[in-house]
């Protein structure tokens, strides 16, 4: 037993060569033949033959196989992204409906149904030559006709006095190629006439004579219109020509009916002197009760145009 153990222990850490000489030694013998005869497990069979498999085949055609390989998979990973493209291409909203100089574009067409609304104030002036320059862009923006309207936020013609003559001087060589496209503010130059009731202003955007017109009632002066989506209001500033502009006043009490009756969600107010303002002339309290109204009524939003302080801010 004892020469079984040691024979066992010198095959167990790999040392081979142990006599078999003799009858002792016999069941030695017998189990180092088998341990040297012991065929390998499964896994180890398949690798290893197929590394001899591997070993036998020439490098270059080796090498080839694997460059055919990677080509393939190349090629495979292509027509499946281009696979995938034209199923989002298939299902996109976007869809080409035929050749690109004769299909509609509907951005196009949403942008040429929406109106301009360009404008200004403090206008026409026998010292400065701004009416002419700004008369250039309107006559830019409205070349092709497109659809929509010219504002002014007072000042129409700012000079003094200022009666119908001097929009004829001073205006209509300008901005009155237009004329038919503005819907005006009234400033309080615009009320600078002889008899100081705004009659040149109103003649002549509203006619000679007329009650009513583009520039609203004479007596007024304030009121509102459609643009497109947009509900566009005027208001005058000149309060004390009106009848007031504070809380209970004509114009206040019509404003809140105007917005309360036209609920858009997109409304414009414009009138000529601001109610904050840091510019040089400062802030005008007296609109106090439109600014009110205007930010506050049904929680619309507006937008408002102001006219007076030579300046702009928003």
């Amino acid at each position: 037993m004892g020469l079984i153990s040691h024979n066992l222990w010198y095959r167990a850490i790999g040392v081979s060569g142990a006599s078999c000489s003799g009858a002792s030694s016999l069941a030695v013998c017998t189990l180092v033949a088998a341990m040297k005869t012991e065929r390998p497990l499964a896994p180890a069979r398949a690798w290893g033959a197929l590394r001899h498999r591997v070993e036998d085949v020439p490098r270059p055609l080796l090498y080839g196989a694997a460059v055919v390989f990677l080509l393939a998979l190349l090629v495979g990973m292509a027509v499946l992204q281009l696979s995938l493209l034209s199923v989002r291409a298939a299902n996109s909203p976007y869809q080409a409906v035929g050749p690109a100089e004769t299909r509609p574009d509907s951005r196009v067409a949403q942008l040429d149904t929406t109106p301009v609304f360009p404008g200004a104030g403090d206008i026409g002036s026998v010292s400065s030559d701004g009416d002419e320059y700004t008369a250039r862009v309107l006559d830019a923006i409205f070349a092709g006709n497109p659809p929509g309207g010219i504002f002014t936020t007072g000042g129409n013609v700012n000079e003094g006095p200022v009666n119908l003559a001097d929009f004829m001087a001073y205006f209509d060589p300008t901005w009155g190629r237009h004329k038919a496209l503005i819907r005006p503010t009234a400033g309080n130059h615009d009320y600078l006439d002889t008899a100081g009731v705004g009659q040149g202003f109103f003649d002549y955007f509203n006619g000679i004579g007329n009650f009513t017109g583009p520039a609203g009632d004479r007596d007024k002066g304030y009121y509102s219109y459609d643009l497109g989506a947009w509900h566009i209001v005027v208001l005058n500033s000149n309060c004390s020509k009106v009848g007031g502009c504070g809380v209970g006043s004509p114009q206040e009490k019509w404003l809140r009916a105007d917005l309360a009756a036209h609920p858009t969600v997109c409304t414009a107010a414009m009138w000529h002197q601001p109610r904050f303002s840091s510019g040089r002339t400062g802030s005008n309290s007296a609109v106090q009760a439109l600014w009110q109204a205007v930010g506050w009524q049904n929680a619309i939003r507006i937008w408002t145009v102001d006219g007076m302080r030579h300046m702009d801010q928003p």
